[in-house]
């Protein structure tokens, strides 16, 4: 595998600030395609690390979101990478406790010095930087978006930091995207190999199916509303004038219809008296003027009255009066 190793000139590139008497240091380089050489465990030849705008605004805003925490103690800077080392020491040479980016893109961090750090720096030991970082990578392309750690060396590559740092970070980088595509898989009951067309499309499926259940829910939910709509119109007629108004509050609202209905007041009945038609006897005068025969009025009374009639009025009934 290729192996070629590019060292940055402004790796060392250092600025004091004349108003705070800050130091700071260049930590990426400017935007640019960088070759990612033999950094990166198993990567292509012409495999590239790509430092551009989003990868800065990336690495930028992972940093200002940890240096929220009260406690954080700033990005660590140790020796030649040491730290990524699991056999040797991580002491701390330095802690990059801020962050800038410069108008050709180039970051730059504010470095507060351990005893030891400052004297390998005062005493020109160790003059350049390697950051260690995190990337995405996206097929022959790897795009920092995290920085991890920044190494004082004397041999920089950019990839991420020196040549272990890179690995490692890309390697951990690689591996979880593997293991999250395997979990992936394995939700859509896919092999671990298939391809990314069959991913595509199980991932269509599955997102047809989530539609037509959530459709076929939302009608049966309408159904249902329309049910206790008619029941709740049923049980509060009194009180609504305009059916169909009420209807369509209700299915837009359920609870604010019930509760407006529930604030009318029904309507009072009104009392209405029935008078039984009054059952007149026409009035009989002894004198002959009656309103009409005794016969006629007879025949206007009820069966089981007229034998009464008949006894009290015989006279005149026979008499035709």
């Amino acid at each position: 595998m290729k192996n070629d190793t590019l060292t940055f000139a402004a790796c060392s590139a250092v600025k004091e600030d004349a108003a705070t008497k800050a130091t700071w240091f260049q930590t990426f380089p400017p935007y640019g395609r960088y070759p990612v050489g033999g950094t990166v465990k198993g990567a292509a030849d012409d495999a590239v690390f790509v430092f551009d705008e989003a990868a800065a605004k990336a690495v930028m805003d992972a940093f200002k979101a940890a240096a929220k925490n009260p406690e954080w103690p700033g990005v660590l800077v140790d020796e030649e990478h040491y730290s990524l080392d699991s056999s040797k020491s991580s002491a701390a040479m330095a802690w990059a406790k801020d962050i800038r980016q410069e108008n050709d893109g180039s970051i730059w961090t504010r470095w507060e010095f351990t005893p030891k750090g400052r004297e390998l720096w005062e005493s020109k030991t160790l003059l350049n930087r390697s950051p260690a970082f995190a990337c995405a990578r996206n097929g022959k392309e790897y795009r920092p978006v995290e920085l991890k750690s920044i190494a004082m060396t004397n041999t920089p590559h950019f990839s991420k930091l020196s040549t272990l740092a890179a690995a490692r970070a890309a390697e951990v980088n690689n591996n979880k995207g593997e293991i999250h595509m395997k979990k992936l898989m394995a939700e859509l009951e896919l092999a671990e190999n298939a391809s990314e067309d069959a991913a595509v499309a199980a991932c269509k499926a599955l997102k047809d199916r989530v539609s037509a259940a959530t459709k076929a829910k939302d009608e049966a939910l309408a159904e249902c509303r329309k049910m206790k709509c008619d029941a709740f119109i049923e049980a509060n007629k009194a009180k609504i004038a305009d059916v169909a108004a009420c209807r369509e509050a209700y299915m837009a609202n359920p609870e604010s219809a019930e509760k407006l209905i529930a604030a009318c007041k029904a309507p009072e009945a009104k009392t209405q008296t029935v008078l039984a038609a009054a059952k007149e006897t026409p009035e009989v005068k002894k004198d002959g003027e009656s309103m009409a025969t005794c016969r006629e009025q007879m025949a206007a009374l009820p069966a089981n009255e007229r034998a009464a009639f008949y006894k009290e009025h015989k006279a005149d009934i026979d008499a035709g009066k």
